[in-house]
């Protein structure tokens, strides 16, 4: 995507009407910065989410397995009788 001649003339013109002290092609590098920064740290965020959930997941996984063999000890220990 660019802006015409056109365009960045009348943005230039804007920044020099409100007192900014940058020209429009520093402000086009700025905001290109700015969205590439942003989706990359979209990615990161997601990325990092994901494996979180995969952490709860087998986290669960193994507490459901815990479970279920502290489950058949007390069965199996019940079935024995006791000493």
């Amino acid at each position: 995507f660019a802006f015409s001649g056109e365009q960045m003339d009348r943005i230039q013109t804007e920044l020099e009407q409100n007192g900014l002290m940058i020209n429009a092609e520093q402000l086009m590098d700025f905001i290109k910065a700015a969205i590439e920064g942003r989706e990359y740290l979209k990615f990161v965020f997601t990325k990092s989410v994901s494996k979180i959930l995969k952490m709860i997941e087998a986290g669960h996984t193994l507490r459901s397995r815990c479970e279920e063999r502290n489950h058949n000890n007390r069965e199996q220990f019940h079935t024995q009788g006791s000493f």
